[in-house]
């Protein structure tokens, strides 16, 4: 069957794949008589549906058993009544344990799902095949993953019944480190961090920073105002940098003190529509 026409049929009735070469064979390659026929079987209700907004929906992830490898995916649909449906939480996870096991060349640098990739198209593929179920137009928006190379544990949190999502890599050997990378993953949710260290934190930041402060110090001596600038910095890499941060279920230690030996190595936090 040829691909191209399979493809059409597919963006004109948001059908499956198997369900539009069922259809073009039926049709024998006639492509209107194939959408007549998947809408008879009412495979294709979902094609007037297919430019609704979708504003509401889903952060989930999905963990390997073992902890090695996980992902974390946003999906969107039209109504909250939809995105609390048993189907669709369950779309969700199918479609993280497809990220998850799919391709790694798929993946940035980040771990960020690239848009122009097959495991994107086959992610899309998968939401939109649930339309007809369902009965709303769905979105597949984005999804990360992360790999273990060595001892450690990926994990992750979902937050305000999926609202928001969070990814975490922690590296290194400790009994617990499993608990320990989910309760990381519980602060970022809450904290919102925007840089793991300090050193991550770009040189035009701090220097917008630099020069808020130095403006609302214009009439202090200038060695009064470098102490200002050090102390605010300071602030300011405790309130973004994750590692600077107070752990939220206790304020008088740091998130590096809670690692240990252990090291976090990246982690992404989704929020819904965000």
């Amino acid at each position: 069957m040829n691909a191209k026409l399979v493809k059409e049929l597919r963006d004109k009735t948001n059908a499956g794949m198997m369900d539009c070469k069922k259809a073009l064979q039926e049709s024998s390659g006639d492509l209107e008589q194939a959408v007549q026929i998947l809408r008879k079987k009412g495979i294709a209700k979902a094609e007037k549906k297919s430019q609704r907004d979708t504003h509401e929906g889903l952060i989930s992830a999905y963990i390997a058993p073992d902890e090695s490898k996980g992902a974390l995916v946003e999906i969107n649909c039209e109504t909250d009544f939809v995105a609390r449906n048993e189907t669709f939480v369950g779309l969700t996870q199918k479609v993280g344990e497809l990220i998850s096991n799919g391709d790694l060349s798929a993946f940035d640098d980040q771990g960020g799902l690239k848009e122009d990739s097959d495991l994107f198209a086959a992610a899309t593929a998968m939401t939109k095949e649930a339309v007809p179920t369902l009965g709303e137009n769905l979105t597949f928006i984005r999804a990360t993953r992360f790999d273990l190379s060595g001892a450690g544990s990926v994990g992750a949190y979902i937050h305000l019944g999926g609202k928001i999502g969070v990814l975490a890599q922690i590296n290194g050997s400790h009994d617990d480190v499993g608990s320990i990378v989910k309760e990381i993953s519980i602060h970022i949710a809450a904290a919102q961090p925007s840089f793991l260290t300090r050193d991550e934190v770009p040189e035009e930041v701090l220097q917008q920073e630099r020069e808020v402060v130095i403006a609302q110090s214009a009439n202090k001596p200038q060695q009064i105002v470098d102490k200002i600038v050090l102390g605010k910095l300071e602030k300011y890499y405790s309130e973004v940098c994750l590692l600077e941060q107070s752990f939220v279920k206790d304020p008088d230690v740091k998130i590096k003190d809670l690692l240990g030996d252990l090291s976090i190595v990246r982690f992404v936090r989704f929020q819904l529509g965000g």
